[in-house]
């Protein structure tokens, strides 16, 4: 092996395919001894500047192995493609960009980025002579026709075109259209020849409209991509190119089964592009045939071929009903929480389907629009089969699962007449069949369909009261139910139900002695006797949410609190005995079930404020001392727990309790928050009577406590605060800040890894500072500024997306409100910030792992820049005035300098127009953008990488207009919206 390599490494020699071939062979052998040796030889030989010279010979004589003609296309794409190493300059740009870098990945890039110990790369496409860029453009193309002779060959040598189109490709984006201006006219004249030679040539040109259309903004100048749009657009219309049947994938079953794959693929595929065409007199019958072939194909038991059926049948039902104003198989909703297991079993659902769910869209979308269509035909449908089941013929749990998913899909899509005689008949008969059956699987599987189907027809429960009492009252009964998964199912139901139904049952109604909410909470201990605490939880928060709804009549909402006071009678009676055998005995309070207790009982209080929104301070103001009290004494005991036994007492059970049980009083509280407002809790009071008390005991145990003790649950808290209660307190900010700022700071800058929800929160905090209380944040001392800047640096140079953004979120925001502030306090900002600021920003938009955050890249610079330019910074960002003129003059030097030194390859004329473009006032955001993006596509370590997220805000723009348009068309189509996802306004109500 070694003398093979020898013989095929010496230049001077003649290339010997034979020894290529064999190394090739031990290279992916797995089993031969000089395996490695083989691929070491290989690895060497691509790394030579003239290896694409030996592709011919290797594509034409190589028989061995496909890998070795594979070998000489990459030879030749290097040719096309190669980039040249980063040069070590650029390590003074990214010196400010890697500040902070962990120690691990610093030694990882340092490895990665040694320039000068790089092996020498190949020579550019560019480079190479005229005579011999056109040899091997006439190579690739005859041996493309030739492989496409016949269709015997073709299929042979599938992957071998394929690879070699995309050589071809490759070459056009360097030459066409202005090095090879025939070339679209030669593919016109090629494909007259051969059908298998013109099919292939379609593969190339949808390649390359790809390129030039869908890939082209990550690797051209925009120049360079309307060049090519122009060119590529006179003959192929965009949609066209990149058009055709779409391809699926093997079947796993027989020959058989593959033909009907393929046949509801051509059907599908035809009839979406051409229906058009065939809805004539003249072809109805051949249209009825293909479609009756096409709703056959679904009975096939494969999932493939069904969801090709699907997407059709959907496509065809929203044009028909578009033009005009279910079947056997259903797939599960997200609701449904009781299935049936591979076993046979009516069990809990543990994971979600997310395929299962996507799919159930598309069928609820489609059953909606033929329920639109014929809604006769839909009702008799469903009822038929409905009676089936309840007669026994069709009894299954399949059956009755995938019948009443279908049910609950068209809620909204009838009249409301029509709905009610519809749904008054399903409910009839699914309760009458529940009595009937027997066995605990057999009634949880009906239980589950009854809810999951009264839970989808909110409209008519409004409209019906006794029926809605009916309804709630049997919830009531399935939460008793210990079948798994029913409680849970019972829970939820009842929560999407007073979401849209809870004017109803805090109203008294017609032929009622008192509204339902006074008996609801009244009966609450039966009801949830049988419950775990999630499911105690989530009916906590359902009923709270009824009293969220101040109703239409002033009693009723002078009824609420003392309705609140009831509910809350359970957990307010287990929260006094707690603190009273506290007071008797203080020892009690850190008892190991006292403190799960406590949690519990915190986190229902927690449910209920998050529920009922301000109406909850009547009972936050009852316990709200006694629960800092709590807090203190449970932050003493992780602090005594610590002093005796050190930084391992955080992971003992113990005190791993009583820190739950501190983050559920803090989220307690930040809910609270975030829920204050008019009339009950409006901020003002919030701000003078809560806030006071709880800054000192949270601040001070945040402050003396370890960093593994540390809870991420206090900056978010603060961060609610600040947030929501603004200028209320800004006087608390300086306090805050000291108690927080450099204690935090330490724990997550010392990597990039520990930490996450700290940084995460801190940052939300510094950005709610700057946002509502900046003048308090400029008040600190003008040493601590440094911090501040340092600070927000460091965010934004951050590998987490997250904390990157908001980092530059906040540095755009600070230097708005520095802006506003007066000349004395903004000129010492900017002197000594600005120039920093630049090459921070400048760093991080030219480093690929950053490219997401390029919009507030280009936001940033512009800012910046024009800041310069229009004469805001007077004060002088040089040392020597008599260097200098100006700070423009100064700054257009320095960053022409920089960028210089940082990037060899670029010529001073790139640099220099791209300098003059930083500094152009009159570029809108959009166009200051594109300039930045044209720079970067320049650059050797972008170039040559998928640049998309340079067009992220874009992109991003687009989704949520097309969103937005298809969202408004959803809802004026009645019932296709899912009602727990429609908004309601007060005639729901």
């Amino acid at each position: 092996m070694e003398a093979a390599g020898t013989r095929l490494l010496d230049e001077s020699q003649p290339f010997d395919v034979a020894i290529f071939d064999g190394v090739v062979s031990a290279s992916y052998d797995p089993r031969h001894p000089e395996r490695s040796m083989a691929n070491e030889i290989l690895m060497k030989l691509r790394e030579q500047s003239n290896a694409w010279a030996k592709a011919d010979a290797i594509i034409e004589n190589s028989t061995r192995l496909p890998q070795g003609r594979f070998f000489g296309l990459m030879a030749l794409d290097d040719a096309i493609n190669t980039r040249a190493p980063a040069p070590p300059h650029r390590a003074r740009l990214r010196a400010g960009a890697r500040a902070g870098t962990p120690p691990r990945r610093a030694r990882a890039r340092a490895e990665t980025n040694k320039g000068p110990a790089s092996p020498p790369r190949r020579r550019r496409w560019k480079i190479l002579p005229e005579e011999q860029r056109v040899g091997i453009k006439g190579f690739i193309v005859n041996k493309i026709i030739q492989l496409s002779s016949d269709e015997a060959t073709a299929s042979a040598e599938r992957t071998m075109i394929h690879q070699m189109n995309k050589v071809l490709v490759s070459i056009l984006k360097q030459e066409w259209p202005h090095n090879w201006p025939s070339f679209i006219g030669d593919v016109c004249g090629a494909s007259r020849t051969s059908e298998v030679l013109c099919e292939n040539n379609m593969h190339i040109l949808r390649l390359l409209s790809e390129e030039v259309f869908d890939f082209s903004k990550d690797a051209m100048t925009t120049a360079k991509i309307r060049r090519d749009e122009g060119a590529l657009g006179q003959i192929v219309p965009r949609d066209a190119a990149g058009g055709g049947v779409r391809r699926g994938g093997e079947p796993r079953r027989d020959a058989d089964q593959l033909f009907v794959s393929r046949l509801a693929l051509f059907f599908s595929g035809f009839f979406k592009a051409h229906l058009r065409l065939v809805e004539t007199r003249e072809h109805g019958q051949a249209l009825l045939e293909g479609l009756q072939y096409l709703g056959a194909s679904r009975r096939v038991p494969d999932n493939e071929v069904f969801q090709i059926c699907l997407d059709y049948w959907h496509a065809f039902s929203q044009d028909l009903y578009a033009s005009e104003t279910g079947g056997p198989r259903m797939s599960k909703p997200e609701e449904v929480l009781v299935v049936e297991d591979e076993n046979g079993e009516i069990v809990r659902e543990m994971f979600k389907d997310t395929e299962a769910i996507a799919q159930y869209k598309t069928m609820r979308e489609t059953l909606v629009y033929l329920t639109h269509l014929n809604y006769d035909d839909t009702e008799s449908i469903m009822l038929d089969k409905l009676a089936l089941q309840v007669d026994g013929t069709e009894w299954s749990w399949a059956n009755l699962n995938t019948l009443c998913w279908a049910i609950g899909s068209i809620s909204g899509a009838m009249s409301e007449d029509e709905e009610k005689r519809f749904l008054v008949t399903v409910i009839k008969d699914l309760l009458g069949l529940c009595e009937v059956k027997r066995g605990k699987g057999n009634k949880a599987c009906i239980a589950s369909n009854i809810m999951y189907v009264v839970g989808q027809y909110p409209r008519f429960l409004r409209a019906h009261w006794k029926f809605l009492k009916t309804v709630v009252n049997k919830l009531f009964e399935f939460m008793h139910e210990l079948h798994p998964g029913v409680q849970d199912m019972a829970c939820d139901t009842f929560l999407k139900i007073a979401l849209k139904c809870k004017r109803k049952f805090v109203t008294q109604q017609p032929g009622e002695a008192r509204p339902f909410a006074r008996d609801l909470v009244a009966q609450l201990p039966a009801i949830i006797s049988d419950l775990e605490p999630h499911q105690v939880h989530a009916f906590y928060e359902a009923t709270a949410c009824l009293l969220s709804d101040r109703g239409g009549h002033p009693s009723v909402a002078a009824q609420r609190p003392a309705l609140l006071a009831q509910l809350m009678a359970l957990p307010n009676d287990a929260w006094r005995r707690i603190t009273h055998d506290a007071q008797q005995n203080p020892a009690t309070l850190v008892n190991p079930d006292t403190v799960r207790d406590v949690a519990k009982i915190v986190k229902t209080h927690r449910m209920v404020c998050g529920a009922c929104g301000p109406l909850y301070v009547t009972q936050l103001g009852a316990c709200y001392l006694d629960l800092l009290n709590v807090y203190r004494a449970y932050s003493e005991a992780v602090s005594s727990a610590v002093q005796q036994h050190g930084d391992l007492a955080t992971r003992h059970a113990d005190v791993r309790a009583l820190r739950a049980a501190k983050r559920e009083i803090l989220r307690l509280l930040t809910t609270f928050v975030e829920k204050c407002g008019e009339p009950e809790a409006p901020p003002p009071l919030v701000a003078t009577s809560f806030v006071p008390p709880l800054l000192e005991p949270v601040l001070n145990d945040y402050r003396r406590s370890i960093v593994e003790a540390r809870d991420s649950d206090v900056l978010n808290l603060l961060a609610a605060t600040v947030d929501k209660l603004r200028d209320l307190v800004a006087n608390e900010v300086p306090r805050v800040l000291d108690a927080v700022f450099e204690p935090t700071l330490r724990m997550i800058t010392r990597n990039f890894e520990d930490f996450p929800e700290h940084r995460l929160a801190f940052f939300k905090l510094l950005k709610a500072v700057n946002t509502h209380c900046f003048a308090a944040l400029f008040a600190i001392p003008v040493a601590h500024h440094k911090l501040v800047v340092d600070s927000v640096v460091w965010a934004f140079k951050h590998t987490e997306r997250n904390v990157a953004d908001t980092g530059l979120e906040i540095l755009y925001e600070l230097l708005l409100n520095v802006g506003r502030t007066v000349d004395d306090a903004k000129q010492p900002f900017y002197r000594a910030f600005v120039l920093p600021l630049i090459q921070d920003v400048l760093a991080v938009m030219t480093d690929r792992l950053h490219k997401s955050g390029f919009k507030m890249h280009a936001t940033l610079l512009r800012h910046l820049f024009h800041l310069v330019e229009a004469g805001h910074v007077t004060a002088p960002l040089f040392d020597d005035p008599t260097k200098y003129p100006s700070n423009q003059a100064f700054l257009r030097d320095h960053v022409a300098n920089l960028l210089s030194t940082s990037f060899p390859n670029l010529s001073r004329q790139q640099i220099v127009d791209f300098v003059v473009g930083l500094f152009d006032l009159r570029m809108d955001l959009p166009t200051f953008k594109t300039h930045l993006r044209d720079f970067l596509i320049q650059l050797k370590e972008f170039s040559e990488q998928n640049n998309q997220d340079l067009y992220s805000e874009e992109r991003a723009a687009q989704q949520v207009a097309v969103a937005e348009q298809q969202n408004a068309a959803r809802l004026a189509v009645p019932g296709l919206v899912n009602p727990h996802d429609r908004p309601m306004d007060d005639d729901d109500l």
